[in-house]
């Protein structure tokens, strides 16, 4: 497997970030490519994008880094196509921060 990283320096403090990434309400504003809209239900929330709607639940722990995992052999545009959405999520979450 492949992993990539990725990260950005945010003028806030970690438990402001990692509040903000962890409340489900924020990712159609730092991740709008996975979630368009998002909306409680129950225990779970339901995200809406293109493909439609589909449910999440949302586990974190400050102490455990997200990363990103590509099966060996994918394709090497894909991966950087990935890559630039999350830059693109790290700008965001740093604006939603700062």
């Amino acid at each position: 497997m492949r992993t990539e990283s990725r990260s950005i320096t945010i003028a806030a403090s970690p438990a402001t970030v990692f509040g903000y990434v962890v409340d489900p309400r924020n990712l159609p504003v730092w991740a709008p490519a996975f979630a368009r809209a998002v909306r409680p239900d129950g225990d779970q929330w339901i995200v809406t994008n293109d493909a439609g709607e589909f449910p999440i639940v949302v586990r974190a722990s400050a102490e455990h880094q997200f990363t990103l995992f590509f099966p060996d052999g994918t394709d090497e545009a894909a991966v950087e196509e990935q890559m630039t959405t999350v830059e693109g999520e790290l700008e965001a979450v740093r604006a939603g921060c700062e």
